[in-house]
């Protein structure tokens, strides 16, 4: 077999994004992704992650918040309900006291009665849950403030 002479070295093609304008802005949110799957055990889904932040978030501007508020935040891109008949799915898991399907939950919400009307049952934070909310708005600060 002849040998030929060598294959010259090319710097490699870039080629020009139409998200080039974007790349700072995707970058923060990479880094907040990035950091919420670091933090939050892997069973927990995007949408559920969704509504624990939701509950942290109406909470901590003291509104009170139940289950069925949670199917009231819209559909998806496809027009599914975010939380629809797996609604109790996207919050027992950070629920205090064990369930059927979450014999081990996180701990980071409770229910409570209303004091209002006894039949409504509130959904509350608890310390563990505050701890929580109080590391993803860390991690989201140092996210926005490292770029």
């Amino acid at each position: 077999m002849a040998r030929g002479k060598p294959l010259e070295r090319t710097a490699p093609v870039v080629r020009k994004s139409a998200l080039a304008n974007d790349v700072t802005a995707l970058a923060q949110i990479v880094r907040v992704f990035e950091q919420l799957a670091k933090a939050m055990p892997t069973r927990v889904s995007i949408r559920q992650a969704y509504a624990f932040l939701h509950i942290a978030e109406r909470t901590a501007g003291g509104h009170d918040i139940i289950v069925s508020d949670l199917k009231a935040l819209g559909d998806d891109a496809w027009g599914a309900p975010l939380f629809d008949a797996s609604i109790g799915r996207s919050y027992q898991l950070f629920m205090d006291e064990p369930s059927r399907d979450y014999p081990e939950p996180l701990g980071w919400l409770r229910l409570e009665a209303d004091p209002a009307d006894k039949r409504r049952k509130l959904l509350r934070i608890t310390a563990k849950g505050e701890a929580m909310a109080k590391k993803l708005v860390k991690i989201r600060d140092e996210s926005f403030h490292s770029s």
